[in-house]
């Protein structure tokens, strides 16, 4: 049932291109079966047979006399779904279901109904209005299907239960993140166990679960307290009171039960009615001739009065196209039912206790009942046939059920959809955006793909991992010519990301093993996404946290809250100006020294240097030096054990996000926590003797700063405590050089490729330094070095991607991206973007950031991240950049670059962006 159906890419942006033909899409596996053995057979979910019923002959034979009580659930279903609807009326069987639906009829009469429609105007008018201010303010592009479903939440809460829109909305938006949890993950529903294999699925639901039971039982309690101030006739006041819908008192629902019976109705209350209007603005603005004859049909119902509950009966082609469009896109694709006696169907015995699954879908897209023009959106196929649009079985058209379960609240429904639809018509024209993708997808209903974002279909339970290992097409090329050292990476190191770029966007949805990412190439979405979040606001993906644990603990980069307050307070004052400028001669003696190697290395006709092995080990002694006060021989123990676990942790197709990956991979696992302990060792032996001869060492270095436990402002804070403080060496360790080593290295293979900008920079070194020796003041100077640095980090930025983890929910233009969204910012295409930055993105231009020295003229200003962005920023991009400028001085100084002919461009991940094989440089003494 996972195997993915084929799907053709298509221009989502030509409306004729929505195809209303998705019962292949949505079940391909049941598509593939009916071919096979016909439209009645049994399959199986896990050790769990059901009976698959597409046959409306078939259903009404089997149903026939069977009365709404005599149906239950699949006990599975029940079981599995349980945190959602517990034993509300859509599980609840048997005398209860009697009960339950005689309590509950009484709601939906059209007395009450009539009462509704004033606040159903109120909901939907306040949602018009929002719309028309984002239209002024120049936002025309609406998810519909997100305003919907919160306005239609909105209206279940006040007109069935009284409440206000925030507590609405707290229930709404739980059961939302329920819905997701349990139905959106490849979960194997009817194996054995099958909760173990997802346990954050799991138990979320049941976090979740409770949570709503809470928030209804305080509604309830509230209720009870103060009955007089609420309407004693809506959903909520009737299972207060426990009458039948005969009017006689009847045995009272048991708290477990009101609050059961308020999930059931809060979820489908509001979610039918959504899905119902969402399809049908879609199909609308494909169809702008139906718009057309409805706001005719409203004008000459309504006239200029407002929207009336009487008139609504009035609106005949409305009903109409609602119909066409449950028929087309049933909110409901498929009715579950399990046998509760012996069914006698045609000489054939369905034992009681059987699971029957019937493909609503498939009977309504069935050709042979609706035919030639199944497929084509034809609301006049209900003017003559109103009820069941001339299909040639009754049991054919199921948009509400069949017998005795038909849903109790259609007529809300349909009420509803009225109200709703006339004000939009009413108020706005509808017409399909470019950016939307025709993705019809299961989330227990039928709704547009991820709520608003696509993305590639994901199997269990390795999510897209399979299709990120495929490789990219690699064109071989002659390095030796500097020309054909291409600029064009973002489809070698991302290849995945580029072609699901193609068919979802810049804005989509992955998923690594079980966990979804939220995927983000788009700078305005970006900008608008992170407004007014602070830095301790943000948090890191969880999987990611665990992965890299080995390697950064809870250092900076990981650690959230006020806890990354704390730390960021203690190690800011360790890249202030003065503390810069202290360090600058530190830089200067072990970049002399490197490179009076390489002299020693050319004169020993030797001239071809592996650049970029040469300046990590001198980054890594810098950072030594600069921020630990240790010499070269400990600086190079933990640098290399670093880089060790670097390898180890991200060089190994490890499954990141798979459940229990890390026993798939146990060598690296074990090596890397093994080098983890190794490396906590040496970094705890370096605090000790710190600590032990603190006057020997500069106290404002960053150890001496973590030591002191001091806050940038000079209070003393909260000290770090050891763990802290070690973790806070391996993340500075790692981060301090690598930076600037991998920006230097790729500065250096992009100058060998253009010699008329190492000419360049060394006229200026010249121009601002004359004959003295480097100093820390004169390095603002190099003007045409920050224009160099900044095009080296547009191009092959060392951090090729932000990761995040949101910690509230973010509202983005009308879409919710709810807490704990996994987020993934891929750097390398916004650097790369052509209409960010023009035709010559791909080329070397350092003059682009002359007159525009901090986004090089990218034309938005979160188009250039090469620090990251927002309140978690870089911290020590001040001691990057002037490192940067030291080390690139010296060596232009005394050397000219020229590319390897053994040089091989091979851009590629290991956390950081890097050349796969090395940099092999040409190295040559200048002539004086």
């Amino acid at each position: 049932m996972k195997k993915k159906a084929e799907i053709v890419s298509k221009d989502s942006s030509q409306s004729l291109d929505v195809s209303n033909d998705i019962h292949s899409t949505v079940f391909p596996y049941f598509a593939r079966w009916q071919q096979s053995y016909g439209k009645v057979f049994i399959y199986w979910l896990g050790t769990e047979p059901f009976l698959y019923i597409a046959e409306p002959e078939f259903l009404k034979r089997m149903s026939a006399g069977i009365m709404g009580k005599s149906w239950g659930k699949p006990s599975v279903f029940k079981h599995d779904r349980k945190p959602m609807f517990g034993n509300g009326l859509v599980m609840v069987e048997g005398e209860d279901w009697v009960r339950h639906r005689h309590v509950i009829t009484p709601a939906f009469s059209p007395s009450n109904l009539k009462a509704m429609a004033s606040l159903m105007v109120d909901s939907t008018s306040s949602m018009l209005d929002n719309w028309t201010a984002r239209i002024n303010s120049g936002h025309p592009e609406i998810d519909v299907e997100r305003e919907i479903t919160a306005t239609a939440g909105e209206i279940i809460a006040k007109t069935s239960f009284g409440i206000g829109y925030e507590n609405g909305r707290n229930v709404f938006e739980k059961l939302r993140a329920m819905q997701v949890s349990l139905f959106k993950s490849n979960r194997h529903v009817g194996v054995p166990f099958s909760e173990f294999m997802y346990p954050k699925q799991t138990l979320d639901a049941r976090k979740l679960g409770k949570e709503i039971d809470r928030l209804l039982q305080s509604i309830i309690t509230a209720r009870r307290e103060s009955e007089s101030q609420y309407p004693s006739r809506d959903l909520l006041g009737l299972l207060l009171e426990g009458k039948n819908s005969d009017g006689r008192t009847g045995k009272s629902l048991t708290t477990r039960e009101l609050v059961d019976e308020c999930k059931t109705f809060f979820f489908g209350g509001h979610e039918t009615t959504a899905l119902a209007l969402t399809w049908t603005l879609l199909l609308l603005a494909k169809n702008p001739v139906w718009q057309k004859q409805l706001r005719e049909e409203i004008k000459q119902v309504m006239g200029d009065k407002e929207v009336d509950f009487h008139m609504l009966a009035g609106l005949k082609k409305m009903g109409w196209v609602m119909n066409e469009v449950l028929r087309l896109y049933s909110p409901s694709p498929n009715i579950q039912r399990q046998a509760r006696e012996d069914i006698h169907v045609d000489g054939l015995v369905i034992p009681k206790g059987t699971n029957m699954w019937i493909d609503v879908v498939s009977m309504h897209h069935d050709q042979a009942l609706w035919g030639g023009d199944v497929f084509e959106f034809r609301p006049e196929r209900f003017k003559d046939d109103p009820i069941y649009g001339g299909c040639k079985h009754k049991m054919g058209f199921l948009p509400f059920g069949f017998g005795g379960r038909m849903c109790v609240g259609r007529n809300l429904a349909m009420m509803e959809y009225k109200v709703v639809l006339t004000l939009v018509l009413s108020r706005f024209s509808l017409h399909i955006s470019p950016s939307y993708c025709h993705s019809p997808s299961i989330l227990l209903s039928l709704r547009p793909g991820h709520g608003g974002f696509t993305g590639p279909t994901p199997s269990f339970p390795l999510g897209n991992i399979n299709e990120m290992k495929k490789k990219a097409e690699i064109v071989s090329k002659d390095s030796s010519q500097p020309l054909d050292v291409s600029n064009d990476i973002h489809s070698t190191v991302f290849p995945y990301f580029a072609r699901w770029q193609q068919s979802y966007g810049k804005v989509f949805i992955y998923w690594l093993g079980t966990e979804p990412f939220l995927y983000i190439a788009e700078p305005e979405f970006l900008k608008r996404m992170s407004a007014g979040i602070m830095g301790k606001s943000w948090g890191k993906p969880t999987v990611f946290k665990h992965d890299r644990k080995p390697m950064f603990g809870n250092g900076l980069i990981m650690v959230e809250g006020e806890d990354w307050v704390r730390h960021r307070h203690v190690i800011t004052p360790a890249f202030s100006p003065s503390n810069l400028k202290a360090m600058a001669n530190l830089m200067v003696d072990s970049t002399s020294s490197m490179l009076d190697n390489w002299t020693a290395l050319i004169n020993s006709g030797h001239p071809e240097i592996d650049v970029e092995s040469e300046i990590t080990a001198t980054a890594g002694e810098i950072i030594a030096k600069t921020s630990f006060g240790i010499g070269y021989e400990n600086g190079r123990k933990v640098f290399e054990k670093l880089r060790a676990m670097q390898v180890s942790l991200f060089k190994s197709n490890r499954y990141v996000g798979v459940p229990f990956s890390e026993f798939m991979y146990p060598k690296q696992t074990l090596e890397a926590r093994k080098l983890g302990k190794e490396i906590d060792g040496l970094l705890q032996s370096i605090i000790t003797a710190r600590r032990e001869s603190e006057s020997q060492y500069p106290s404002r270095d960053l150890l001496g700063l973590l030591l002191e436990g001091k806050n940038g402002d000079g209070r003393t804070g909260k000290s770090l405590t050891t763990r802290e403080l070690v973790d806070e060496c391996k993340t500075i360790f790692f981060g301090g050089h690598e930076t600037t080593a991998l920006a230097l290295t790729w500065t250096l293979l992009l100058l060998a490729k253009n010699p008329e900008w190492q000419k360049q920079l060394r006229e200026e070194i010249k121009q601002v330094m004359g004959d003295k020796e480097l100093d820390f003041h004169m390095l603002a100077g190099l003007k045409k070095m920050g224009w160099v640095m900044n095009e080296v980090l547009r191009l092959y930025s060392p951090a090729p991607n932000v990761q995040r983890q949101a910690r509230e929910d973010i509202h983005v233009d009308g879409l919710v991206i709810p807490k704990g969204t996994n987020m993934w910012i891929d750097v390398v295409s916004f650097h790369h973007d052509q209409t960010l930055w023009g035709d010559d993105v791909f080329e070397f231009r350092p003059e682009r950031f002359k007159d525009d020295p901090i986004y090089g003229g990218c034309k938005h200003k979160m188009g250039f991240l090469p620090f990251g962005f927002g309140g978690r920023m870089c911290v020590g991009r001040n001691l990057t950049m002037m490192e940067y400028k030291v080390v690139l001085t010296l060596i232009l100084s005394r050397f000219s670059l020229h590319i390897s002919p053994s040089y091989c461009h091979s851009p590629s991940i290991l956390l950081s962006l890097r050349p796969g094989h090395g940099l092999p440089l040409i190295i040559k003494p200048l002539v004086d």
